[in-house]
């Protein structure tokens, strides 16, 4: 089938419905919740790329039909920035760890854990003045 349901369930998270293409739509309408507004739309009206898929929205009346919350969409980035910096700072953790008793070292070891932290935290500026979602998937891809 080349349509698609989607409609926003009670959590907030918008979904869609992809029918089996032996389906019967008489049999993909039961699986919509009771009450609930959705739209059957053409299967190029959902993004292919998945990038910010927990950040959608069900645009209702838009020529667009699927939108992206850009609060949501920041924090799926903000998640990401925090990922990629937890793993460039772990082999330093652990270097930490071994070296505690060589003040020294420490030192050494903790200036370089501050240049990645600096990094990360230009980048969290760039995510929290970001205009659009194309700009947020520039940050993603930079990562």
């Amino acid at each position: 089938m080349s349509q698609r349901i989607i409609y926003t369930a009670a959590d907030g998270n918008m979904c869609v419905i992809v029918p089996a293409p032996e389906a019967q739509w008489t049999d993909v309408m039961k699986t919509i919740p009771n009450g609930v507004d959705y739209e059957v739309v053409d299967v190029s009206e959902v993004p292919s790329d998945r990038t910010f898929r927990n950040a959608w929205v069900h645009a209702k009346g838009q020529s667009n039909k699927v939108g992206v919350d850009l609060p949501k969409a920041k924090e799926i980035v903000h998640t990401k920035r925090r990922e990629r910096r937890q793993i460039e700072l772990a082999p330093l953790d652990q270097l930490i760890n071994i070296n505690v008793a060589k003040p020294q070292t420490v030192a050494t070891i903790e200036a370089q854990r501050q240049v990645i932290r600096d990094k990360y935290a230009k980048i969290q500026i760039d995510i929290d003045s970001a205009p659009g979602v194309p700009e947020l998937k520039l940050i993603i891809e930079g990562l």
